[in-house]
């Protein structure tokens, strides 16, 4: 096994066993456990991972890994939507997602992998996930790519 599978490994573990709130603590659990990571490191790995931060009662948020059938239901039908995205809105070359909380993460990455020629890029916060799309895209092209991915997304325009 690579050092990165071997590192990925042991953040899984580490996230399935303990409650994890921020990249620091896991940062912290990793070294302990021979593991010397930078944060961006750490951040690449989770995103690869597919880990999402969820609303945690006691804690605030902590970090959760995909199940297999989340996993398998965001990538065969993108219905991730139906409970997780709010709204769209658009301004400009620009494009608003509102989510549930916890669930901007996956969102971004979903459009991050599908690589759409509209989009140039993402930044997903934690319940807010904000598009750039290319310059001659058009809202209604863009909302085409978009229902590709998120089953349900078309209704949800503001």
């Amino acid at each position: 096994m690579s050092v990165k599978s071997n590192r990925q490994a042991a953040i899984r573990a580490i996230i399935a066993t303990r409650k994890i709130a921020s990249q620091e603590e896991l940062q912290t659990h990793l070294l302990t456990d021979g593991y010397d990571v930078t944060q961006a490191t750490l951040s690449r790995d989770l995103k690869e991972l597919g880990v999402v931060k969820v609303h945690d009662i006691e804690s605030g948020y902590s970090y959760k890994l995909p199940s297999v059938s989340d996993v398998k239901r965001t990538k065969m039908t993108g219905d991730i939507t139906g409970e997780g995205v709010l709204w769209i809105a658009f301004s400009a070359n620009m494009a608003v997602i509102k989510t549930q909380p916890g669930f901007a993460s996956v969102v971004g990455a979903i459009l991050d992998h599908a690589d759409l020629e509209e989009v140039i890029g993402n930044v997903a916060g934690d319940d807010t996930v904000v598009i750039i799309l290319k310059e001659t895209v058009a809202k209604e092209q863009a909302m085409e790519a978009f229902s590709k991915l998120f089953k349900g997304i078309e209704n949800k325009e503001k």
